[in-house]
């Protein structure tokens, strides 16, 4: 209803490493060739952002969590997918896995008064 926060959490372990096949609507690997496997991650990194900027013009409300997450395009495109830098976390051990999250459930457990 009205006033309702719809919330989302995407939670990662690295970069895509499977494309969407429109043909037959599966995920399928990136292909082995290097050339085509980057058009394919780019591609794939497009869609994820247009996923998020979509989820965004409906009222939801991203948390994005990188566990492990070396790669620099990948960190970038959770920090973009997520409503704001304070949405975003990457964890690289266990413990801040858990903080992260407990961050989130703080945020979304917060009372809101509104008139």
């Amino acid at each position: 209803g009205e006033g309702t926060r719809k919330i989302m959490v995407l939670m990662t372990d690295g970069e895509n490493t499977l494309r969407y096949n429109a043909a037959n609507g599966q995920h399928v690997a990136l292909s082995s060739n290097a050339t085509t496997a980057a058009t394919q991650m780019t591609q794939t990194n497009n869609d994820t952002q247009a996923l998020c900027t979509y989820a965004k013009s409906q009222g939801m409300e991203i948390y994005t969590v990188g566990l492990g997450v070396d790669s620099t395009t990948a960190r970038n495109m959770l920090r973009d997918c997520a409503t704001s830098t304070a949405h975003a976390f990457n964890a690289d051990d266990a413990a801040t896995l858990v903080e992260a999250f407990q961050q989130i459930a703080r945020s979304i457990n917060s009372v809101r008064l509104v008139d």
